[in-house]
């Protein structure tokens, strides 16, 4: 353009560099030109242009004009005027609503005006919309052989098959050069799958589709039930549902499950079917372990069982992949003292049935009670307590946390004297108490009413006893005793 204002007819047009969209994919062989991804077509695109010669904003008002196809009217128009165009504003919009439902070549140019009403024309871009997704057929699955579906997929078929199984994709509308395909090769129990691509290009797109699974990725995913599924992906990024899935049994890696019992790491003894466990070797847990002989499958679902299910203290807990060894809570174990407990494990199969380890009987000891804290007078008392020296409050005993506490536990604290009639009686300060979660590290205070202490003979010992049930009060065990003397 020319930097005169005259505008005689010695002024010659130029053919300005067509506009450039950055968003554009790079052309393929047989592929349609210069395609625009569906995901840019959700918001306004810009256009780029080139600036003209001699382009001078701060002399007038600029113009640039876009076109679409052979629309004479401008789709945008963008003015400048008094600075000049700045290379990050040397664009054009072509709106959102230019690229939706508007499938197929379309052509763009624009046209300036400057300063001095010179124009100049660009050349054309040619680009291409596609915001619609291939259409799968009505019977989607995939083709496989039909032995597999009858009989299952064996390692002898993988054999006899190249250490490959081969399906063939129906026919889909419409098939063109840069279309993904994606087959999953799934596992039904746990979601667990892997997948093989086909990109198609001008010389197969037209072609019957084929694509391998091959023996390493089969082998990946295991046996059991599986199934396969594809979608279809065009250039431009539309993608169609998943076709529907073929099931069938694979059976090609797999030794059978051996599931030995197990044991108790700290139970005395060498591994069998029976073992002694004494409480003081199990404070903070037991641990149950799967023998290293054992065999099972990252997809099969394991529990080791500890005590038989429905009974007070008997828990199945989660064995990860990867790990035979799990921890059996101290609370657990506390509330089969004395009993005797079955130690097994269990799977779920990738086919939903259940295998059973064969078991192992564990004989719980009992734990010292002389090993569990007596009970505190807490400050200002001590032994002996003055009658006198009780306010309202009561005297305060501390029961501090005891070996396998937890909240499974229940608490009752009783004190026991002779009235002043020699007579032995009782008050239950705390009666079945569940231990709160604070408790299990803090302990538990209680205070002695002062009503009864006061009623008790001078010069004679009280007793505070603990009871603490850790089978929800099928059976209690008794700490040793707090007996200082009550004097006046």
């Amino acid at each position: 353009m020319s930097e005169s204002t005259n505008t005689s007819s010695s002024y010659s047009p130029k053919e300005l560099l067509a506009p450039s969209v950055e968003e554009l994919l790079d052309n393929i062989p047989g592929g349609e030109p210069n395609l625009l991804p569906e995901a840019a077509t959700h918001d306004d695109l810009k256009v780029w242009f080139e600036l003209w010669e001699h382009s001078d904003p701060k002399l007038g008002e600029e113009s640039v004009e876009l076109f679409l196809d052979d629309n004479p009217d401008p789709v945008d128009r963008r003015t400048w005027e008094g600075a000049d165009i700045e290379p990050s504003d040397q664009y054009v919009t072509l709106f959102q609503r230019f690229l939706r439902g508007n499938d197929g070549r379309h052509r763009l140019h624009y046209k300036t005006q400057g300063y001095n009403h010179e124009t100049d024309t660009s050349a054309v871009l040619v680009i291409t919309l596609d915001t619609t997704a291939p259409i799968l057929a009505v019977n989607s699955q995939l083709l496989i052989d039909p032995y597999i579906i009858e009989k299952g997929l064996s390692e002898q078929y993988l054999i006899d098959h190249g250490g490959v199984v081969t399906v063939r994709v129906p026919p889909y509308t419409e098939p063109n050069p840069g279309d993904k395909i994606t087959a999953k090769w799934l596992n039904e129990n746990n979601g667990q799958y892997e997948e093989v691509i086909k990109d198609l290009t001008r010389d197969d797109y037209e072609d019957p589709i084929f694509i391998d699974f091959p023996e390493a990725l089969i082998r990946i995913v295991g046996d059991g039930m599986r199934s396969i599924s594809y979608h279809v992906a065009d250039r431009a990024g539309n993608e169609t549902a998943e076709s529907t899935a073929v099931s069938f049994q694979v059976a090609v890696v797999r030794a059978p499950h051996y599931v030995p019992h197990p044991w108790i790491i700290e139970a005395e003894g060498s591994p069998a079917e029976y073992a002694d466990l004494n409480p003081q070797n199990v404070i903070v847990g037991a641990t149950a372990k799967i023998p290293d002989d054992a065999v099972y499958y990252n997809d099969d679902i394991v529990h080791m069982q500890f005590g038989e299910p429905g009974t007070v203290g008997a828990i199945p807990i989660p064995v990860p992949w990867g790990t035979k060894q799990v921890r059996v809570p101290p609370a657990n174990i506390a509330a089969m003292f004395q009993k005797r407990v079955t130690v097994y494990y269990d799977l779920v199969l990738a086919d939903s049935s259940n295998k059973q380890s064969r078991t192992l009987t564990v004989a719980i000891g009992s734990y010292p009670v002389y090993r569990f804290h007596v009970p505190q007078l807490e400050s200002p008392f001590t032994d002996p307590v003055s009658k006198a020296s009780i306010t309202d409050a009561g005297v305060p005993v501390y029961q501090r946390a005891w070996a396998f506490i937890s909240e499974a536990c229940l608490v009752t604290i009783t004190v026991l004297g002779k009235n002043a009639q020699a007579q032995n009686v009782s008050e239950i300060v705390l009666n079945e108490h569940r231990v709160q979660q604070a408790e299990v590290t803090a302990g538990i205070r209680v205070r002695l009413p002062k009503a009864f202490m006061s009623s008790l003979m001078a010069n004679q010992k009280f007793t505070v006893e603990t009871k603490v049930s850790f089978d929800g009060g099928e059976r209690w065990t008794r700490f040793d005793l707090l007996t200082p003397t009550l004097i006046e």
